[in-house]
């Protein structure tokens, strides 16, 4: 199993083109954002008035760009691009039937999983990094405000929102993982798996809406409850325990009224990561690979 998580982290860092437009793109993005602010104050002096001063609200709200709707769909759009193509890669350069014999496809597809949803998180982590301290250089030139001070209860007031907002990522890298692998395992290329990847992830992103419609269409308002059944709520919720101590009623859906606790929540991301897992493995299986 190391083998091939060491074999498909070489795969992906190997194609540096793909992941540089892909998952690189965000603390590359970040990187020159901060540097042309740096230069701006000290052209013009700007004041960098509606930008936040303080790096704990910077480096938790790094992961909520992929967590947190409706932002997260723009964002799920280059991951989704990143782990379709490599999962249609293997179709494209005929590499399947050198490497199914030699491993298991739960193997396979577990290594894959994993390897990918890391990247994801390891290109975010460093977002967050350049968005915090980052971030602190046009201040400091500037001589503006840039907070809080880094103190002992600073430091435990921030960690365990950050690590919640990091597990969450994870959480929702790896489904994002299992929507763009049956996505390529149904079409078997590049473009169908993008295409079919980005649908199924952008369904599922605004699958509250999508609810709403339905509930009002067959005027059954409690069709809007099953909202609370997919990955999108079930973070939301598990954020909203944590943090506040109470479920999530969305207030663009007036007719849910479901209370789920934050296991039930973690218990159904679980069962959808898992789940999608399975059938991707499923179809894996059932597919003639090696001729």
């Amino acid at each position: 199993m190391l083998n091939l998580l060491r074999a498909e982290w070489q795969k992906v860092t190997g194609n540096w083109m793909l992941t540089s437009f892909t998952v690189w793109v965000f603390p590359v993005g970040i990187t020159a954002f901060v540097l042309v602010m740096t230069v701006v104050v000290l052209v013009t002096d700007y004041p960098l008035v509606g930008i936040g001063n303080e790096w704990t609200t910077g480096m938790i709200g790094t992961w909520g760009a992929l967590t947190r709707f409706p932002g997260s769909i723009f964002i799920r759009m280059f991951v989704t691009a990143f782990m379709a193509a490599f999962f249609a890669g293997e179709y494209e350069w005929g590499t399947w039937k050198n490497i199914v014999p030699r491993a298991r496809s739960w193997q396979l597809m577990a290594a894959k999983f994993w390897v990918f949803s890391v990247m994801v998180i390891l290109s975010l982590f460093i977002t967050s990094l350049v968005v915090g301290v980052g971030r602190w250089l046009p201040f400091a030139v500037g001589g503006f405000e840039y907070g809080p001070a880094l103190t002992r209860q600073v430091v435990l007031d921030f960690l365990p929102e950050y690590l919640l907002e990091a597990v969450l990522a994870f959480g929702t890298a790896l489904l994002l993982a299992g929507l763009a692998a049956l996505a390529v395992l149904l079409t078997r290329s590049v473009v169908g798996g993008l295409l079919l990847g980005f649908c199924l992830s952008i369904i599922e992103a605004v699958s509250g809406f999508l609810f709403l419609w339905i509930a009002i269409l067959f005027n059954r308002p409690e069709i809007a409850n099953l909202y609370g059944y997919t990955p999108t709520y079930s973070i939301e919720n598990i954020r909203s325990w944590v943090l506040t101590d109470a479920a999530v009623h969305p207030t663009y859906l007036p007719s849910f009224d479901l209370t789920l606790s934050r296991n039930a929540s973690l218990l159904i991301l679980i069962s959808w990561i898992v789940g999608l897992m399975l059938l991707v493995i499923f179809f894996f299986q059932r597919q003639d690979l090696t001729s």
